[in-house]
């Protein structure tokens, strides 16, 4: 399931790509041998698509599937040229059992983990027990703003407790996720890595600093209206536009490699 804005989508695409661990990369590819079949779970508009098509052979063949059909007419229109690319729409949360994930298939997503619930990524896992795993750029909690305001931390408290809010899949793990299904992986017999994949924004990333100022922002205020969100808020986008502002946002990326 996606829904999200493709300006957003746009806006990021560079930063995910840039903060991507290319050891799990290459072992992903290694894994997927000569002929590589992948399955791009909620592929938006084909970042992950645009990110990992160079790393593989020419021989690839992509299932990419999201829930909007706004974002997959934008994935048809962009995707790389000589290799072959089906898209469908499927709703992820009700449908993940017609997903053809057969053993040795690929099965990646960015940025979807942590929008899900523990029953749905354990569904997943048990699919892709015969399956060869990448999820990349998956939130684990960590915001860490220079210089700091005495209201971070209830900021980021209160938009992580909206990470844990139902985004389709039942109540979301949020910044739990990505350590959920690795252990629940390595319990059934898979080889896990995982890598960080920070966000680390400065000086010279003011537009997706201005944009993070205003999502957690908004974000922290449905969970808890009695925040002083609109000090905060300009605080932290006047910070920005005098270049004083630097924000990591934590992430992790999953590699699991079946028994």
């Amino acid at each position: 399931m996606s829904g999200f804005d493709p300006t957003w989508l746009a806006l990021r695409e560079a930063y995910d790509h840039a903060v991507r661990d290319v050891g799990l990369t290459k072992a992903f590819v290694k894994a997927l041998g000569p002929e590589p079949r992948l399955i791009d779970l909620g592929c938006g508009t084909g970042s992950n698509l645009r990110y990992l098509a160079p790393h593989l052979p020419k021989t690839q063949r992509w299932l990419c599937i999201d829930y909007d059909p706004i974002l997959l007419e934008q994935l048809e229109a962009t995707k790389p040229a000589g290799i072959e690319v089906e898209t469908r729409c499927l709703d992820l949360a009700a449908s993940l059992d017609d997903v053809p994930i057969e053993p040795g298939v690929g099965v990646t997503a960015a940025a979807l983990l942590d929008l899900a619930s523990a029953a749905w990524l354990e569904r997943l896992a048990e699919h892709c027990r015969e399956a060869v795993m990448l999820m990349t750029v998956s939130f684990d909690g960590r915001i860490i703003w220079g210089p700091e305001n005495p209201a971070d931390a209830s900021v980021t408290d209160a938009f992580c407790r909206h990470q844990r809010s139902d985004k389709g899949f039942g109540p979301a793990l949020g910044p739990n996720a990505a350590e959920h299904i690795a252990t629940y992986l390595q319990r059934h017999g898979h080889q896990v890595r995982l890598a960080p994949s920070d966000w680390i924004f400065g000086a010279e990333d003011r537009r997706i600093l201005d944009a993070m100022i205003d999502g957690i922002a908004g974000a922290a205020g449905e969970i808890d209206p009695y925040l002083s969100l609109e000090t905060w808020r300009a605080q932290r986008l006047g910070q920005a536009k005098t270049s004083e502002l630097s924000l990591t946002i934590g992430h992790l990326d999953l590699l699991a490699l079946p028994a």
